[in-house]
């Protein structure tokens, strides 16, 4: 608790529009940023005078939300407001409340408490001295800007939400607020303009299924025209046909909401093991059912991988695939007969090219053979559910398509079977109902039922809303350079 606001106040610089209250210079908030100074010296006092709380766990649970530190804050400084009668003092229209708006500005994460309270803002960027919202799909610069001091406190407060993290690094990432913001902070990205960037998301849809009493159904995301209604049937029939499924596309399209909804139709019966480098989300809130949930990093992934081979799991979810070795294991599994996996994986290429590039970062990172391992990732996984932002909105997530990965036996050259995909034009969705019989052998033996359930489903659709048949199958360029032995 040793800011020393004084020096914050004198470096702050505040811009604000006007809102039906005349600021006309940067002294107008100036009997705030004093309470604030007053409170904060209150409650270094207080932390002081009373040994029989933990102060420093309690400003931790109040940093990363947890409504036991955030409430004794609010206690505390309400105390003091109303003792000093200062209920009534003037403070940054950015704020909903006098008592939050001090909370925010001790803690630290002033210039952000307006964007956590946007329900359909995922993303904020403080890219110092500058902080943006993203609205509708594109960030807008805000009001407020950052100081240099300001800037620092900030990091300060989010790198003592997790212990393990230095901050002398340049690069981190974490989680706050009980797991619901994800944060990227990156310093020293331009010392000669600004001291670094803070990168804050949210799962919008996520969060708001959490308050409907039916949680995570995929009729939330059609209404949102983040897929069509007709494929709700589908989805859930390729989850009960167990199929290994991986979803692909660019940063923030969707590809962990789309999957947490895909995952909340698994069988309760089945016993999962999630894996996710940050809790993106939160797999018992998704399903209640037998799931153990492992947060993996450099320094415990490969215990945590060896305990995951030693268990008993009927399917795995990897949260985001982001190195070799993260795709390996999903690889080493699907040899095992593993199925009803489930991954994300960040890339902006052809779904067909999927097998070369995490073959490509398995070998770099193992001593893995390339060619075989990317004819075991196209055969291994099923299906890639792609996913992207709507060009002419992109405030809007779209399923961009369905596509099972093929290799052809005698070539071995790798296809994209596309069975559903979206037209932008029409704005609706596309589907073809042809199947490999490589495919269908794998789903007979796992679930029959479910896969002729899955099949009847898809010619439906393929009737209905049939696909060109241009636009069905491709082949991957890189498959061209297996050498022929």
């Amino acid at each position: 608790m040793g800011f020393n606001f004084e020096s914050y106040l004198s470096e702050r610089t505040i811009e604000h529009e006007n809102k039906n209250v005349e600021l006309n210079s940067e002294r107008s908030f100036l009997s705030f940023y004093t309470l604030c100074i007053d409170i904060e010296k209150h409650l270094m006092q207080t932390a002081t005078d009373d040994t029989s709380k933990d102060w420093n766990a309690i400003q931790t649970e109040a940093i990363i939300g947890e409504e036991k530190g955030v409430n004794l804050y609010l206690e505390l400084i309400n105390t003091y407001l109303n003792k000093f009668g200062k209920n009534n003092v003037l403070f940054p229209p950015w704020y909903k409340k006098l008592d939050e708006a001090v909370f925010h500005e001790i803690i630290g994460l002033g210039g952000v408490a307006e964007w956590l309270e946007m329900q359909n803002s995922s993303t904020c960027k403080v890219i110092q001295p500058y902080i943006y919202f993203k609205i509708d799909g594109q960030l807008e610069k805000q009001k407020q800007t950052f100081s240099e001091e300001r800037f620092d406190k900030m990091i300060n407060t989010l790198v003592q939400s997790d212990i393990a993290k230095r901050k002398s690094e340049d690069i981190i990432e974490l989680m706050i607020l009980n797991g619901k913001i994800r944060v990227t902070i990156l310093k020293n990205v331009n010392k000669k303009h600004s001291k670094g960037t803070v990168i804050f998301r949210k799962y919008t849809v996520q969060s708001r299924s959490l308050n409907n009493k039916e949680k995570f159904q995929l009729e939330e995301l059609a209404e949102l025209e983040m897929i069509g209604y007709e494929a709700i049937p589908l989805l859930k029939a390729m989850v009960a046909t167990r199929f290994n499924v991986n979803f692909i596309g660019a940063p923030e399209t969707g590809k962990t909401t789309l999957l947490s909804y895909y995952q909340a139709n698994e069988n309760t019966k089945f016993e999962g093991i999630t894996i996710q480098n940050e809790a993106e989300f939160h797999a018992r809130e998704l399903l209640d059912a037998p799931i153990i949930e492992f947060i993996i990093d450099d320094n415990n992934r490969k215990e945590t991988q060896a305990a995951i081979l030693r268990s008993d799991l009927d399917y795995l979810v990897y949260g985001e695939t982001r190195k070799g070795v993260e795709v390996n294991l999903l690889v080493f599994l699907i040899t095992k007969g593993i199925r009803g996996n489930k991954a994300t994986y960040h890339t902006q290429l052809r779904p067909e090219d999927f097998p070369y590039l995490a073959a490509k970062q398995i070998q770099e990172e193992t001593t893995s053979e390339l060619w075989a391992t990317m004819l075991t990732l196209a055969s291994g996984f099923d299906f890639l559910i792609e996913t992207i932002k709507d060009p002419d909105n992109p405030g809007k997530k779209r399923l961009r398509g369905i596509h099972e990965l093929r290799v052809d036996e005698e070539t071995l050259l790798i296809q994209s079977n596309t069975i559903c995909l979206y037209d932008f034009r029409t704005q609706s969705w596309t589907y073809n109902d042809d199947i490999s019989r490589q495919t269908k052998e794998t789903a007979y033996i796992t679930d029959y039922k479910a896969f002729d359930q899955f099949q009847e489903i898809l010619t439906s659709l393929a009737q209905k809303y049939p696909m060109p048949d241009e636009l069905k199958v491709r082949t991957s360029l890189y498959s061209k350079l297996i050498p022929k032995y």
